[in-house]
């Protein structure tokens, strides 16, 4: 969960969306791992599956505060002779390897962390009993037992490292092991901070995470080419949802200094739903083409053919997430059906060579392995190739008797004919779930290949759409006006494109987008997302924008609603979850909370910190405090103001988020009787609100917010009331959402200025909606000191009705 939905502020919420995730189709994936030239021999080498580049950062950032020199480089190099030496040579010369393991790479059989760990294990045969090297860190809940990963890595305790929050113990222990060259003889002691464990303490759901004893040897063991399920089965039950893990990892938030205690368990799931006949899973598609450079093609076939089959409202098709975690499994279909909660499995492989492929598909029912149903081997041209899917998604409904859906064929039968266009496509389709989705250089590499797509075929519905969502997804990457006009205007153009050439609602969900996170127009979003999710009931965009749409008009429980159906269509995007858990923390719904905590408290990362909190009103250690805008605001309600003008200064931001920024170092300085330079920084405020004023608006207008946090803090009391008041009203009363978010603005200015009974009245109205102003929030937030002892502001937290489920 973003700070911008738990600290409220004009900056934060003026915007509605700009800077949100909320059109996340899937998991960043930005290519791993080395930097700048590092002195050998001193450097630890971070090792890590595209996926999990956040929580590399966070390890990498803890690591160098500490003095620990890491080989971790996120510029955009691609593959090439001289980066594949450049690896080489720095896995051959660092002190410590690093390789982070998780369901992510559990999920990737195949891809050049491999590599890097081969080299690495390699390595350590090389090397001296007992000399430390490997150090293996698992960043959620991922077991030993069936991990894949070198038989190396096995001979060495691992450490749990949940979400990539780095605690100083692990911090230290690096920093010894840097020190020796031979780990010290006899068992190593035990270090509760670290949550070092044996091995005969591993296994199902252990308390505390496991530590890092490196050179002490445990029983090798090898493992066959099996595929770990990367979805999680989720059932409903008494209206919570329950998920089931075999470990479930433990919250960074949750280690304090008291005694450990024992966490009760989470109440038993009920029994799974009968499987339907006609559920099924598409498995990947098996690539045989000559050029390995056509992978993008084979990958791009499997995404479309899902597609045309999630259209049809009769079939339970298996999310493209899950899917992959099976790449190159050689498990029985039967076991991975079971798993997957499907009863069928389509397997097959493409082979392109020039301008010709060769397709072949299969329809099995799992239980029996009997053929339904099979696509004969064709040897077609490229401009061909798409027509598959229509006939596959045609075929699969008459062998399972499912009914034809609205829609069905939405995307299919608005592919091309031109086969450049169909190659741009794919290319850039494969980018943007893989690993383009926060990389503004690669977004804009992808809009190039799509505008020539579009330029080569105006009716190919699916690049226009892919092109709304490319120039959407670079909106809320860009600072620039220019910048933010052009693809703000380009990104409603191709949105309404798609939906014109795509009758029927099956090209609406690239202008829900448009609507909810770019105009913050909740209405209009949700109108067109209900539309989409009509067309293509089985496509997760359509449920995720109308809870974005919803979230903006308050309707949170709905919203929660969305959430989940759009996480239990594709279980592997991580943000989906997150989008869950903060519906359910703003909606107070804290038996649901739990138990989506209890199973996926690394995937919701974000708000498993805010949530933790609100649910125990333990605040995150400062080990613990997560990286990026946030962090300030945490360290401001630990009451670390030293370390909230630190983290200030260290940021780098655009403008509105800097205006709120300095707004929380002025106020920090005013706190440790700095009044000289919270009066320099307040004069700043005014010349960055100025420069605001100038900005583009897109949806309600936050220039008065800037100006009222700028003006507050430079005395100029009632100019900055009424700017607040102009503020609220810039937002239409159906946004609910959003006029809460900015009148929880007007009550801390209020707060700010010592006017107690207009603060209190305000917090008592946002208390009795989901506004995101929680009791545990009122008890430890500074910003309430001033009204704190109010006899107001403590009957509004004694009252059992502002804490109880909305």
């Amino acid at each position: 969960m973003q700070e911008t939905e738990r600290r409220p502020s004009p900056v934060r919420f003026a915007v509605a969306g700009k800077f949100s995730a909320l059109d996340a189709p899937c998991v960043p994936r930005k290519r791993a791992a080395v930097s700048a030239d590092i002195a050998p021999n001193r450097a630890v080498f971070l090792s890590y599956a595209t996926q999990d580049a956040a929580e590399a950062r966070r390890i990498c950032e803890a690591l160098r505060a500490a003095g620990v020199e890491v080989w971790f480089d996120q510029s955009e190099l691609r593959g090439g002779d001289a980066w594949d030496r450049k690896i080489r040579t720095q896995i051959r010369d660092c002190a410590l390897f690093l390789p982070l393991i998780s369901a992510n790479t559990q999920a990737r059989l195949e891809g050049y962390f491999r590599l890097e760990w081969k080299l690495a294990e390699d390595r350590s045969h090389l090397m001296a009993k007992g000399k430390p090297f490997l150090v293996p860190v698992v960043v959620d809940a991922t077991g030993e037992r069936d991990a894949h990963v070198p038989d190396a890595f096995l001979a060495v305790q691992w450490t749990r490292l949940a979400g990539g929050e780095t605690n100083a113990a692990f911090c230290a222990q690096v920093q010894r092991l840097l020190g020796n060259s031979e780990m010290e003889p006899g068992r190593p002691r035990r270090d509760p901070e670290l949550g070092r464990m044996g091995p005969g303490e591993r296994g199902e759901g252990a308390a505390s995470p496991a530590g890092m004893k490196v050179g002490r040897a445990l029983r090798a063991r090898r493992f066959g080419p099996a595929a770990i399920a990367a979805a999680v089965v989720l059932t409903l039950a008494a209206g919570a949802w329950i998920w089931r893990t075999a470990s479930p990892a433990s919250d960074p938030a949750a280690r304090r200094s008291a005694p450990p205690t024992v966490e009760k368990s989470a109440p038993a799931p009920t029994a799974p739903a009968a499987i339907s006949d006609k559920s099924l899973v598409v498995l990947p598609l098996e690539n045989l083409s000559p050029d390995p450079e056509n992978a993008f093609f084979t990958d791009g076939m499997h995404h479309e053919i899902i597609s045309t089959l999630q259209t049809n409202a009769d079939l339970k098709v298996a999310s493209r997430s899950a899917a992959l975690a099976y790449k190159g499994s050689t498990r029985p279909i039967a076991a991975i059906a079971r798993e997957l909660g499907v009863a069928n499995v389509i397997t097959g492989s493409v082979r392109r060579e020039r301008d010709r492929v060769r397709i072949q598909l299969e329809l099995r029912r799992a239980g029996d392995d009997a053929l339904l149903w099979a696509l004969p081997k064709l040897d077609r041209p490229v401009i061909d190739a798409f027509a598959v899917q229509t006939e596959v998604a045609e075929e699969v409904s008459r062998v399972l008797q499912a009914r034809a859906g609205v829609g069905r064929g939405g995307f299919a039968q608005f592919m091309t004919r031109n086969p450049r266009a169909y190659d741009l496509y794919l290319k850039a389709l494969n980018d943007y779930l893989n690993d383009g989705y926060f990389n503004v250089a690669r977004l804009n590499e992808d809009i190039v290949l799509m505008t020539e797509a579009v330029q080569l075929d105006p009716a190919f519905m699916p690049a226009a759409r892919m092109l709304g969502r490319l120039h959407a997804r670079t909106f809320g990457l860009s600072r620039e006006s220019q910048d933010l006009l052009h693809h703000a205007a380009e990104a409603k153009r191709w949105s309404e494109t798609a939906s014109r050439l795509a009758p029927g609602g099956a090209g609406d969900a690239a202008l829900a987008q448009y609507y909810a996170i770019i105009m913050g127009d909740g209405e209009r979003a949700l109108t067109l997302a209900q539309s989409a999710i009509r067309a293509l009931p089985n496509d997760p965009d359509g449920y995720i924008f109308a809870g974005a749409a919803l979230r903006l008009l308050g309707r949170r429980t709905e919203a929660a609603v969305h959430y989940r159906r759009a996480a239990e269509l594709d279980a592997g995007v991580p943000q989906y979850w997150s989008f869950a858990a903060t519906e359910l923390i703003w909606l107070r719904r804290w038996d649901e909370l739990k138990h989506l905590l209890s199973g996926r408290k690394n995937t919701v990362a974000g708000p498993g910190i805010m949530a933790q909190f609100q649910l125990d009103g333990t605040l995150p250690a400062p080990g613990k405090i997560p990286a990026g805008n946030s962090r300030a605001a945490w360290h401001w309600r630990r009451r670390e103001f030293t370390e909230v003008i630190a983290a200030v200064e260290a940021g780098t931001f655009s403008d509105s988020v800097k205006l709120d920024q300095l707004g929380r170092k002025s106020d920090a300085l005013r706190r440790l009787g700095r009044t000289g330079e919270a009066e320099a920084v307040a004069r700043e405020m005014i010349v960055v609100a100025e420069r605001l004023q100038a900005a583009p608006d897109f949806g309600p207008s936050p220039k008065a917010g800037y100006q009222a946090q700028a003006w507050l803090r430079t005395g100029r009391t009632e100019d900055a009331l009424a700017a607040a008041r102009r503020f609220i009203d810039a937002v239409p009363e159906s946004n609910a959402g959003t006029r809460w978010a900015r009148e929880i603005t007007l009550a801390e200015m209020l707060a700010y200025l010592n006017r107690s009974r207009e603060s209190c009245e305000l917090i008592a109205k946002l208390l009795r909606v989901p506004s995101g102003l929680t009791v545990p929030m009122l008890k430890v937030d500074p910003t309430w000191d001033n009204v704190r002892e109010d006899v107001a502001f403590k009957a509004l937290l004694a009252d059992p009705k502002n804490s109880a489920p909305l």
